[in-house]
């Protein structure tokens, strides 16, 4: 797995700035590291310009671990199918629900790696 080049989190909403905007940052001394501005787009209300920035940072606080879990659900798929004890019930052709998860698992990582 590649070294992360992000801010690390955990990460908060942070103050309303007066110009119409809320800052994404880090707990502790880090530094903010987004501002979501509302006041450019009028159909945008300050609530949900809060609840969106909520959004983004729940997010972002779960990404390393899920993408952690993702990793290694993967692997152990795929060791398992390697070894003979997956049983496909997939007819001849098509991909077993299996498998389709395993890919499913692969895309989730490849995108959260931004490959």
């Amino acid at each position: 797995m590649s070294e992360s080049k992000h801010t690390p989190g955990p990460y908060r909403v942070g103050a309303l700035i007066k110009e119409g905007a809320i800052r994404i940052e880090t707990y502790g001394d880090g530094p903010h590291i987004g501002v979501m501005r509302f006041s450019d787009n009028p159909l945008l209300t300050q609530e949900r310009a809060i609840a969106n920035a909520l959004f983004v940072v729940r997010a972002c606080n779960a990404h390393d671990d899920l993408l952690a879990a993702c990793t290694a659900c993967e692997l152990e798929m795929s060791n398992a199918y390697r070894k003979g004890l997956v049983d496909s019930l997939a007819p001849k052709g098509e991909a077993s629900s299996f498998t389709q998860a395993v890919a499913v698992a692969r895309a989730a990582i490849a995108k959260a790696r931004g490959e």
